[in-house]
């Protein structure tokens, strides 16, 4: 039966599943590339598939079945602008539009804040958050300042308060508080003042200045 032949310039091989075979280096005969008779086009290899473009391998996908494409970006969309990058070892870029909008590193989880990314609703952004000053470097988080000496720091101009208080009915609120132009750290619940201290080295029961 035929096996081979030259049709209208294509070059066939016959019309059941067929193999190019190749030898390797070893004398060794594989079957590398054919077809299975399902409309299916086989790579069929030991080792690794390479794909190169000008002499440059831009794709391989290794013995282990991993896809490896170094420098790359692959691009999971319709217009070829969003996707994965990776050009820096242990960094994996994430591409929206065009942009880079959040990178993954081997110590850091790193959003662009520029991007504006939602925190899963639209009123809560990266940028916002940033940007108004909230700071974790570490184990520090810092309000108000980019520096943060404790594990929680808050600043900013005008009165500074920290308010715990539970949703639950008939609750009462404690505040903790800087009043602003003051020398003193006031605890009061539901606006009641019940207790401060100055600088000064004074405690006020009821009153913010004894």
């Amino acid at each position: 039966a035929e096996k081979l032949s030259i049709v209208g310039g294509n070059l066939l091989l016959g019309t059941n599943a067929k193999d190019i075979q190749f030898v390797n280096a070893g004398g060794t005969q594989f079957d590398a590339l054919g077809y299975d008779g399902n409309n299916d086009l086989v790579i069929n290899t030991p080792s690794d598939i390479i794909f190169k473009r000008n002499g440059t391998e831009s794709i391989r996908i290794n013995s282990a079945d991993n896809l490896l494409m170094n420098g790359k970006t692959l691009y999971l969309d319709a217009d070829d602008d969003s996707g994965l990058n990776s050009t820096t070892d242990d960094e994996i870029s994430f591409l929206i539009g065009g942009s880079e909008e959040l990178r993954l590193t081997a110590s850091e989880f790193r959003p662009y804040a520029s991007e504006g990314l939602d925190l899963g609703i639209v009123t809560k952004k990266w940028n916002n958050l940033f940007a108004n000053g909230f700071t974790v470097t570490g184990t520090k988080v810092g309000i108000g300042i980019t520096t943060p000496a404790s594990s929680l720091h808050i600043n900013g101009t005008g009165d500074q308060k920290i308010i715990l208080k539970s949703a639950s009915a008939n609750s009462e609120g404690l505040v903790i508080a800087s009043a602003a132009g003051s020398e003193r750290v006031d605890f009061s619940t539901d606006g009641a003042n019940v207790m401060c201290f100055t600088a000064a080295d004074k405690i006020g029961m009821g009153t913010t200045a004894p």
